[in-house]
């Protein structure tokens, strides 16, 4: 069955969301490691507003 351009379009489009579908933020983590994962997400937020706020203060 061959697919449509309009649904292969879309199927990729909508690929495009699944970054948002928390089951897929650690898939790619090893068993354990999760905790370094959202540390380092979280560290490097930080590390984004403190650059931020200094360009931002000067």
């Amino acid at each position: 069955m061959e697919l449509s351009v309009t649904t292969v379009f879309l199927r990729t489009f909508w690929d495009m969301f699944d970054i948002l579908n928390p089951d897929n933020w650690f898939r790619q983590v090893p068993e354990g490691m999760e905790f370094v994962g959202v540390l380092l997400t979280v560290l490097g937020s930080l590390s984004i507003m403190v650059v931020l706020g200094a360009w931002w203060q000067r």
